[in-house]
């Protein structure tokens, strides 16, 4: 079988299977694909694309190719406010986060995607006794990730945690975790990641974060690697195992074993090798111009791909024309007036507005896309940028008469007075914190570049940049949204203890301060926060509901052990 591989780790596997592969250096930026099959005279089978973390590489013209298209997505929790996009244009996904596809937007799922891990190693196993570290931790530590600084920080104070204090290159670290018989694991959205495999492929102990059904269907917890949901719950895995060797070896091995069966290279390679029997799902026509634009379009807006915006308007017509795509044009049109956005075009910035203006009043006259939230979103904010409110509230309006409509809309949405730009972040962000539409992760959105919000954590950072020192609405919905999505864990605790410390007599709100901060590795603030809060429920007569809102906790055995001793 002929194989174009793009970027892939396992070309090497692929072809010692018996393939024939060609897999090119390619540079980064945009490829017309079809090219480079004329120019290397190949006529693929199967096309395997594997996500290039950086610089990017994206591939134009896959709808055209004459057989099977895969995309390998690796980095979906940073990067799916493009992967929903680009996705769209293969046959088929693959990916370490299912649960992240499965979560889409049911306009925006993909078709075909099925579980894909990262790759394990072929490592002799090292009984435990011979191994001279407890336990060790290897990885980025900036100051971007504050919740891994924060957990490496207290297992180097409770645990003695081993960190290498120069940098280490890729066998450096496998060396180091062959003597080594624990690694304790973060990851920086809750995501399966590389080190997960890495350690357990060196026969260590692995103790991880409790993120579910995309980490448990490679391994199984508590058998072949181990899980915490807090600070307490780690610290107390640590220094268990860590005094049960024999325990530790035990899981270590199992886990060591499932790699070999499963998790090699060549397993990972014979998976590939299957992709030729998918149907043929990858968008075609103008609906593959739209996704591939679009994928461009949010690229460009990060930085990542610097385009600008005339490039884009110029090929608009050539994409499918719904709401999704005008809304797109739109935003397009408003941040090309900003200076600091990316997009900005300083020639046509006056002139971008003005039509931008006509965009919207034209669909307010001919009520075009009235069922759209994503243009009535855009649109709204758009108009708040731009300074007109009543505009934004022309369009807020069309959204609850289509929430009417569709039997979504309740009183509270209806109540809304939108005096002010705050009030109309406020709701937007509330509306949408309703449908599920919590956030964008990996998209660097903020307040000063003129970006136009398209979920509730932007709108509500919006809000927040618009609210006085009184005015904290804002504040319980982005405890909501920080709750719901993976890895926005370390900012909501910072929201939580601004509620907890405006409302100084409620022990309920300080719980949830507490909790949080054992969630992020913050043990002895945690503790502290906790043990007032059961003094604040007991001097309020509610000591059993203190006791009834710990068990809705993930470790709430472990907790009640230290406030209880029980």
């Amino acid at each position: 079988m002929n194989i174009l591989c793009v970027d892939s780790p396992y070309a090497e596997e692929l072809r010692a299977m018996g393939h024939n592969v060609l897999a090119p250096d390619f540079p980064e930026g945009v490829l017309h694909l079809p090219s480079i099959l004329r120019m290397h005279n190949f006529q693929p089978d199967l096309l395997i694309q594997h996500e290039r973390l950086s610089p990017r590489l994206i591939l134009g013209g896959v709808e055209h190719m004459p057989c099977p298209t895969v995309f390998v997505s690796i980095d979906a929790h940073l990067n799916m406010f493009w992967h929903k996009y680009y996705a769209r244009l293969f046959d088929m996904v693959l990916t370490p986060h299912l649960s992240l596809y499965r979560a889409l937007d049911k306009r925006q799922r993909i078709p075909a995607v099925k579980r894909f891990g990262p790759k394990g190693y072929d490592f002799p196993f090292t009984p435990y006794a011979q191994r001279e570290h407890d336990a060790v931790f290897v990885g980025v530590l900036t100051e971007h990730r504050p919740a891994r600084m924060a957990m490496v920080n207290l297992l180097a104070e409770k645990c003695g945690l081993h960190r290498p204090e120069k940098h280490l290159n890729h066998q450096e670290m496998f060396d180091l975790f062959m003597r080594s018989r624990i690694i304790p694991n973060e990851s920086i959205a809750r995501e399966v990641n590389f080190r997960l495999f890495e350690g357990i492929s060196c026969g260590s102990l692995v103790i991880s974060q409790d993120i579910g059904e995309d980490q448990n269907a490679h391994f199984k917890p508590g058998t072949e690697f181990e899980t915490y949901a807090d600070a307490l719950e780690l610290v107390d895995k640590v220094k268990f195992y860590s005094a049960n060797t024999e325990a530790a070896e035990k899981i270590g091995r199992a886990g060591w074993a499932r790699v070999q069966r499963e998790h090699l290279p060549a397993h990972r390679a014979s998976q590939l090798a299957g992709c030729t029997k998918t149907s043929q799902y990858r968008a075609q026509g103008k609906t593959a111009n739209f996704y591939f634009y679009l994928t461009l379009l949010q690229l460009a807006r990060a930085g990542s791909h610097p385009m600008p915006v005339e490039w884009f308007l110029e090929r608009w017509p050539e994409i499918e024309q719904n709401s999704l795509a005008h809304a797109a044009r739109l935003g397009m049109l408003v941040e090309a007036t900003c200076p600091k956005n990316a997009m900005y075009s300083q020639p046509r910035a006056v002139a971008y507005k003005d039509e931008a203006m006509a965009l919207m009043a034209l669909a307010l006259k001919e009520a075009r896309h009235a069922d759209s939230l994503e243009f009535n979103l855009a649109s709204a904010m758009c108009a708040l940028f731009l300074d007109k409110p009543d505009l934004a509230r022309a369009f807020w309006l069309r959204q609850l008469q289509n929430m009417r409509v569709n039997g979504l809309a309740s009183a509270e949405f209806e109540g809304a007075t939108l005096t002010d730009k705050y009030e109309h972040y406020l709701a937007w962000g509330k509306l949408l914190i309703s449908l599920g539409r919590y956030a964008q992760p990996g998209f660097g959105f903020r307040c000063d570049t003129g970006f136009v919000p398209a979920c509730a954590f932007e709108c509500m950072l919006m809000a927040q940049d618009e609210a006085g020192p009184q005015r904290l609405e804002w504040l319980p919905e982005m405890t909501k949204i920080c709750s719901a999505v993976p890895g926005f864990g370390y900012w909501g605790m910072g929201f939580l203890a601004e509620i907890s410390l405006a409302a100084p007599d409620n022990w309920r709100k300080q719980a949830d301060y507490a909790v949080s901060c054992l969630q992020n590795y913050r043990l002895d603030a945690g503790l502290h926060e906790l043990a007032q809060a059961k003094a604040k429920a007991a001097q309020a007569g509610e000591s059993a509901g203190f006791k009834t809102a710990l068990e809705g906790i993930a470790s709430s055995g472990y907790i009640r052990s230290v406030l209880f001793n029980s």
